[in-house]
């Protein structure tokens, strides 16, 4: 089984700190954006530090403890409620995983699906969660679901379309998300 602080871990090194809202996102903390997470509990804090030192740089990391443990209760019940992290049996393969749920959420489901569909053309999908059949097939061909997982998110990221998503990426955010991915090791 994989861990979820692993997981967490690895999680950070793509969601840094502080970062002011953009064309389509709000202001994010660690990737929590508040245009989709308004009622986040570290809001307040965040915002108590903003009226205290104004708007942070890009990546700012606010040292704060409590700030701190409402980033882990996020992230542990937003990837809870589509799939328990720890039964991806690969630690590699579960936190590439739960980087492509985070970044991309729905969309993340259904090539996670699609990837399945490849080893086994039936096992039981859904829209918003990783079935415990996509978790068997997952599991049972890890090594190779990773290197495909792989290769599906960067075509998706070309051509979102072809999973059903009505997402279309610039050429400059292809890149960044490219880059994302490649950060990854090369094998599960």
């Amino acid at each position: 089984m994989s861990d979820f602080t692993a997981t967490y871990n690895r999680v950070l090194l793509s969601e840094s700190g502080y970062a002011s809202a953009f064309k389509d996102s709000g202001e994010t903390y660690k990737g929590i954006d508040r245009k989709f997470f308004p009622l986040w509990a570290g809001w307040p804090i965040v915002d108590a530090y903003k009226r205290q030192y104004g708007i942070p740089p890009q990546n700012t990391i606010i040292n704060n403890a409590t700030l701190e443990s409402y980033v882990a209760a996020f992230y542990k019940d937003y990837l809870g409620r589509i799939v328990n992290i720890e039964s991806i049996t690969n630690q590699t393969l579960a936190d590439f995983t739960a980087d492509f749920l985070i970044h991309k959420l729905y969309d993340a489901v259904k090539v996670i699906n699609a990837v399945a569909q490849k080893f086994n053309p039936a096992p039981p999908t859904a829209q918003t969660t990783i079935t415990p059949g996509v978790l068997t097939v997952m599991n049972e061909h890890y090594q190779l679901f990773y290197a495909l997982l792989k290769e599906y998110r960067s075509y998706y990221y070309y051509n979102p379309a072809t999973f059903g998503s009505s997402l279309k990426f610039s050429a400059s955010l292809i890149t960044a998300f490219l880059t994302r991915v490649n950060k990854f090791p090369a094998n599960a």
